[in-house]
Order: C-alpha cells, then sequence, then structure tokens
C-alpha cells in the first residue's frame, strides 16, 4: 500500500544533449556538443544521492547529469591529443574515453548508460588558436611521412639497381 508520493522517477531510457561550455585544452579551447543515453537503474539510490525537487516531486537529473558530463569532459580533454578530440576521427577515442569515466560515476548514483553508443559526439568546435595547432601538426606528420615514402622509395630503387645491374651499393648510390 502506497502512502504518499516522494517522488517520480522516470526509469525509461532518456536521452540528453549536452552543450554550451568551452573546455581548455593544451592547444587551446574547445566546445563539444554530445548526446548522452541513460537510465535510471536504481531508483532508491537516484533518490538519495541526486537532489530533488520538493514542489514539482521530481528529480533534478538533467542538471545533475550536465555537471556529471562536464567533469569528465574536462577530465578526459586534458589527456587527449588535439586530434582525438576532433569528431572526424574514425576510431571514437573522444567517446569512449568519456564513456569509460562516466560509467562509474553514474554506477555510484544508481544510473546507467545504455545502448552501443551511449555517448555520441555532435560537434567538436575548435577555436581558432586550436585550428591552427592542429593544421600544423597535421602538416608536420604529412612531411614526416613523405620523407619516409622518399627514403624507403630511394632504398627500394638503390636495392633494384645493386640486383640488376649486378653492382655494389657505392655505384649503385
Amino acid at each position: 500500500d502506497l502512502e504518499r508520493v516522494v517522488c517520480k522517477i522516470p526509469t525509461q531510457p532518456q536521452l540528453v544533449n549536452m552543450q554550451g561550455e568551452r573546455f581548455n585544452i593544451p592547444d587551446g579551447t574547445c566546445n563539444i556538443v554530445a548526446a548522452l543515453e541513460y537510465r535510471i537503474t536504481k531508483p532508491q539510490v537516484a533518490y538519495e544521492q541526486i537532489l530533488t525537487n520538493a514542489s514539482t516531486q521530481q528529480l533534478n537529473i538533467s542538471h545533475h547529469i550536465q555537471t556529471l558530463f562536464t567533469a569528465a569532459m574536462r577530465d578526459v580533454v586534458k589527456r587527449l591529443p588535439i586530434e582525438a578530440l576532433c569528431e572526424d576521427e574514425e576510431d571514437n577515442t573522444l567517446a569512449s574515453s568519456l564513456r569509460k569515466r562516466i560509467e562509474s560515476d553514474f554506477k555510484q548514483r544508481g544510473l546507467a548508460l545504455v545502448g552501443d553508443t551511449p555517448v555520441r559526439i555532435q560537434a567538436v568546435q575548435l577555436d581558432p588558436q586550436a585550428e591552427n595547432a592542429r593544421r600544423i601538426r597535421y602538416q608536420t606528420m604529412k612531411q614526416s611521412a613523405a620523407r619516409s615514402i622518399y627514403a624507403r622509395g630511394e632504398t627500394d630503387a638503390i636495392k633494384t639497381i645493386i640486383k640488376e645491374l649486378d653492382v655494389d651499393q657505392a655505384v649503385a648510390m
């Protein structure tokens, strides 16, 4: 028998969009827009851990989720190179790092991430200074790769000359 309603706790999966805060990274700042899918798995724990709004008898969960996400994002972005932050990274390093960091915080509060991709990075916006640092780093890596390919090609050409013409290395070079 139910005496009174203390709080209404939704247990179905929820999707919340996260955005709006700039995060410091080694090369400047960035703004990350993400979506987070979660659900309340332990209502009693969630009620005890998350502040409630007494007038509406609902958990103030969106603010709490935003706070957890922001703390996790600050921790993750300072550890990752700028290339891993960018949205076009196919290995999705940022999303998987965030997921690992957020899961333990959520579990302590009776929450769980749901689905195969519960953390989805929708956009990463770098400030001009960070974008310039990324561009310079990309150009440097590209030049290094070109030098490596050229050196390999030169070595292969010398080996071919030695083999085809049956000469020693000094003559082939």
